[in-house]
């Protein structure tokens, strides 16, 4: 049996208020939205040779409010049980941390 291996994040806004402005809006916002994350959050991400940084571009297409980071070993590096020379563990909340009022911001005016 196969163990799910990638790291999800959910992006976690009202609920009631996303679903109802999201089929206002449509996909558009959602991508935009999930791009600017990504971007704010790739020097965090661990690198050896890009491959983890290129598979959550898969996740931006999708209507799901979720970023994945699709490769076996990404639940490892997100844990720090396995290390690169660059970026770090918990990558997504050190960007959080850094940049959610920025996110927040471009939600408001994105769900308007």
């Amino acid at each position: 049996m196969a163990k799910d291996n990638n790291v999800k994040i959910d992006i976690d806004f009202s609920a009631g208020a996303v679903t109802k402005r999201y089929r206002n809006k449509g996909n558009l916002a959602l991508t935009t939205l999930k791009n600017e994350i990504i971007k704010d959050t790739d020097p965090y991400v661990p690198m050896r040779d890009g491959g983890l940084k290129k598979s959550v571009l898969s996740s931006t297409g999708t209507k799901k409010m979720q970023i994945v980071y699709r490769k076996v070993y990404a639940k490892f590096l997100y844990y720090g049980n396995l290390t690169y020379s660059y970026g770090g563990p918990e990558w997504f909340e050190k960007s959080k941390k850094k940049n959610l009022n920025k996110w927040i911001d471009i939600a408001k005016k994105l769900f308007k």
